[in-house]
Parts: C-alpha cells; structure tokens; sequence
C-alpha cells in the first residue's frame, strides 16, 4: 500500500500544469456564438415555460470556444425564501461529480502514484478478497461486479430519505460475500466503484477527496463556487432545494421538499453552479490540445476484459444530440436533475441544471437544436422514424417477458395500443414504436429500446434489449405463473443475510404473500412472475425462492437494480 505520510510532489506539478491549462484557456477565448441573434430569442421562448415564481428551476449555460454565450436561470432556487435561480446558484449535480473522481485517478496515473492495473486492495485492504483481483480499471469503467451501495442501503433499511455516510459505504462494502460478477466480464453503471476511487485518491495521497479536487482541478480553473460536499451538514450560501410535485384532482400542482442527506462522495455529492461547470466543459478543447495523452485516457471508448467496446470512458461517454456527437454525463439524485455535453467538433459546452424532475436529455436535444441547428445522423445514430403501432405486430407482441435479473414485463393492448406494465399494473407506460419495430418506453431511447426475436417461423420467442453501451440482452418470453394462496403459504417464513444484516419476514394476507422487515414504513406486496419468483417495489425488486433436494424452501435470492444474486437464508 502506498504511503499517506506525506503529500506527493504530484500535487504541486498537477496544479502548475492544470493553471497553465486553465491560463492558456482564458488567454485563448475568442469567437463566439452565431452571429445570428434568432438562436437566442427561440431558445428564450424554449425554456420560458420554467420562467416563473411558483415552481423550481432549471438553469442552462452555453458556452462556444471558452467564452460564455448565455447563462440564465428560470424559476425558483428556493421556494420557501422566494430566491429565484442564477446561473451562480450551487445545485447538487449527483453523478456529474463522477468525471472529478475520475480525472483526479488520471492525474495521479500521470504521476505514477495509481496504475489502472493496480488492485484495489493495494490501497484499501478492507476490500473482500474474492479470489480474482478487482483492478483500478474496473472502478472506473462500472466493469468491478461490486454491488452498489445505494441497493444495499435499502436492503439493509437504510431509505433514502435518511442519511447516508461515506463510512456506511466502506462498512457494506466491507461486509459484501460476492460480486455480482467477474471482474471484467460485465459493464453495470455501479456507485460502489466511484466512491472507492475516491477513498483511492485519499489513500495515494492523504488528502480528501474535497481537498485534492480543489487544489488541482477546482482552483487552477477559478471554480471558485464548485467542491465535494462530503458533510450533509454544511451551511452552503446559495443553494439550490431539491422540490417534488403531486397533481390535485384539478389538475394543478403541489410542490413539496424533497430533501436529499448524503455524505457519500466519489459517485455523487459535488456542489457546483452552471457557471463553473461550463469553465469545466471548456477545458476539455485545452486539454485535448495541451495534453493528448490525457485526453485520450479520459475519453470513450473502453472495452470489458474480452475486448467488447464499452461506450463509458472516464465517467464519459458518448451521445448525441440533434446529430452532433457530444461527450458527457448526467446526474440525477432526490429531484435534482443534472447534465453536461461538450460538443467538440464544434467546442461547445452545454450545462442543464434544475432542482426538480425534467427530462434533460431530451432538453438538450433541443437546445442543441437550437444553438448547433440539425444536422444528418452520422451512421449508425440516426434514430429510426416513429410510426403508429402496427396491430399485427402489436398482437405478436403481447405476452409476459423476464428479464434474468429484472421484473417481469407484460404487454397487452388497450384499444389497439400496445401497453407496457410491470407487478400486474402497478407500473404502466406507453411505447414508442419505429419503423424499424424497435421499441421503448417514453424518453428512454437515449439509455434502452427494444427489438422483437423471431423464431424460423416468424413467431416472436422474445425482446433484445438494447442498452446505452449497445449491448445485446435476450430477454425471453414466458408463462406467467398464477399460484393460489395454499401454495404461497410454503413461502413463509424469515430470511436473512449477513451482507447487510437484514432479515425479511413473508407471510400471506387474504392470499397476498407480503414481505415486511423492522425499518420497512409498510410491508411489499410480493407480486407472482414465473414459478418460485415475485417482483416487489425496490428494494426487492426481483425475488427468487430456492429448495432443497425435498422440495423445502431453504432460501431466496434477490435481484435489486445493481445487486444481483444476494442470498438471504430462511430462519429456524
């Protein structure tokens, strides 16, 4: 393990070499926007919808070769103050922060103080050994099987309305008997990974995550309003609240707080403004010019360990908007909505923040439609044509799908429209179909879509998923299964598991299997999928009963988001 007796020499060569950078930035700014003047005023009645007293905010900046082209708040940073939102206001950016992990690893790779090879126990022995090293890489390119400490906190009745500590963190992790997978093998976006890069950065270099992130990336760049917030605590001047909204039966909306406590950080917890997000954004031309070989480490692509590409660089990855490629990530915690895109054949940044529920993905393709106008796809990314659903296909289609982690999935027609809904219609959707018959639920064909598997005989046998790193998953097409309540009955009983020291109790009520535990607010209605398995509200999500050679339930396997096969053992 690598000393922490002393600050390294780095430090000091790191903040030189990034002042430069950031000196030759300011030095350099010149050009602006569009000459025409109808970009802004089109893009002003865009978000002018946001422009009022009585709802939160979104603030968006746009930047063009380093200098600042617009940079505007609507609505209200705080609505209990009546402090409306500048492009000065600090929001919580959730897994924006992820990228400042990552860079301050790539500074320190630089250096020479962290290899991307290195195991991880090197620098944090408390990790489990699982008998295969999980590697620096890993971490970085969500590719470790770590389990992800959000699913274990509510597994282990840790909701999210409580307060989670980076301490918490290292404990679970501490606790974990297994991976989700081998090392290498898999890419599953995973906040594990980015806090231990973060206990990492301490570890190599005896500083804080705060402290170092100011120091060699937040200073030399005059982000004077940007840190790691790794006190839940803190009084922060300026910032943002978090606000939900219900619908009254009129039809008007109620806003109420939606307060976020974390601590955690690595993966989350930066406090920054759309100005200085945009400083950052802008720096990505004067490195790419400045300093190739770092700009090259940060960027996508990575591969898994057998070589199959991976669209997820440095807490990077690529997208694009209105046509154009752009490279960034997004943030989303309580109802803080975060997201970052430069643009680099063109050198703009875009920054969209709120502190409520939008969907920023599909603003930011409108505001690069606006500001970089459209564009042809490149090959490969254009986006099929919607089209009205086909009645033929809509009927191949019906039917019940399971996913091997997930829930199950059924879709059925209601008035010649194909419907989407998980635990028998506590979740429903509309889809979206192409004229290529893929297929997804609204706004998710940025992350996840559909296509139809055909046997020889042109009977549809199941989905492909397609996700955001154009990975290819089956996910076949199945029996539901209908047990009657004598048979849920042999589903009773306590379980319990020592990775986060929970036990949950099943019992039947008027021939419903419900799960309950001692911090649960209520009790989860444990819907059937197929033969021995249940779906659940998070955090149970996917649950599946084992039995021995008798035919006796002897333990149960859940399936969380990004924790896979955890076994809680039944109770005497």
């Amino acid at each position: 393990m690598l000393t922490t007796s002393k600050r390294p020499s780095f430090v000091r060569k790191t903040r030189t070499s990034l002042l430069c950078v950031s000196l030759l930035l300011v030095s350099s700014c010149t050009g602006a926007a569009s000459t025409d003047p109808s970009w802004e005023v089109e893009l002003r009645a865009r978000l002018q919808e946001f422009d009022r007293q009585d709802a939160p905010a979104v603030v968006v900046g746009i930047a063009r070769q380093g200098e600042t082209v617009f940079a505007e708040g609507f609505g209200m940073a705080d609505l209990e103050q009546n402090i409306a939102a500048t492009p000065d206001t600090i929001f919580h950016v959730a897994s924006v922060s992820k990228q400042f992990t990552a860079f301050s690893i790539a500074l320190l790779e630089m250096e020479e103080k962290v290899s991307r090879e290195d195991d991880i126990r090197e620098f944090l022995p408390y990790v489990p050994d699982y008998g295969t090293p999980v590697r620096i890489r890993h971490l970085i390119h969500h590719t470790s099987g770590l389990r992800s400490f959000g699913d274990l906190f509510m597994l282990g009745g840790q909701y999210m309305d409580g307060t989670w500590k980076q301490s918490q963190v290292v404990n679970l992790v501490a606790q974990q008997s297994a991976l989700d997978f081998a090392p290498g093998s898999e890419y599953t976006y995973n906040n594990t990974g980015y806090s231990l890069l973060g206990e990492i950065v301490t570890a190599a270099t005896g500083q804080t995550l705060r402290e170092f992130t100011t120091e060699n990336i937040f200073g030399p760049l005059d982000m004077t309003n940007t840190f790691v917030g790794d006190d839940e605590t803190e009084i922060i001047p300026n910032r943002a609240k978090s606000y939900t909204s219900t619908s009254r039966e009129d039809g008007s909306v109620t806003w109420k707080r939606h307060p976020l406590n974390f601590s955690t950080t690595g993966s989350t917890g930066l406090k920054s403004t759309a100005s200085d997000l945009l400083k950052w954004g802008s720096n990505f031309s004067s490195l790419r010019d400045e300093k190739p070989e770092l700009m090259e480490k940060v960027l996508p692509p990575s591969q898994l360990d057998d070589g199959t590409p991976i669209n997820y660089g440095y807490a990077l990855a690529e997208q694009y908007f209105a046509s154009h490629r752009a490279i960034g990530h997004s943030g989303s915690e309580a109802s803080f909505r975060a997201r970052i895109a430069w643009f680099p054949e063109q050198d703009v940044s875009i920054v969209i923040l709120s502190n409520f529920h939008i969907d920023n993905a599909a603003l930011m393709h409108e505001i690069a439609s606006i500001y970089l106008g459209e564009t042809p796809s490149p090959e490969g990314n254009t986006i099929p044509p919607e089209v009205e659903q086909d009645p033929s296909l809509t009927t191949a289609l019906e039917g019940s799908y399971l996913p091997e982690f997930g829930r199950l999935i059924t879709l059925t027609s209601d008035q010649e429209q194909l419907i989407w809904s998980e635990q028998d219609g506590t979740v429903i959707s509309e889809i979206i179909f192409h004229d290529d018959q893929s297929f997804e639920t609204p706004g998710r064909r940025q992350y996840t879509y559909f296509t139809p598997e055909f046997d020889d005989q042109g009977e549809i046998t199941g989905l492909i998923r397609h996700d955001e790193i154009d990975l290819n998953v089956r996910v076949p097409k199945v029996q539901p299964w209908q047990p009657d309540s004598d048979t849920l009955k042999g589903f009773e009983g306590r379980f319990y598991s020592g990775d986060v020291d929970q036990t949950y109790s099943f019992s039947v009520v008027d021939g419903v299997l419900l799960a309950d535990s001692l911090w649960a607010p209520e009790p989860l209605v444990m819907t059937p999928s197929v033969e021995g398995r249940f779906d659940a509200e998070w955090p149970l999500n996917s649950v599946e009963f084992l039995r021995d050679a008798a035919g006796n339930v002897t333990s149960m396997t859940v399936h969380s988001g990004r924790v896979r096969n955890m076994i809680f053992e039944k109770q005497e």
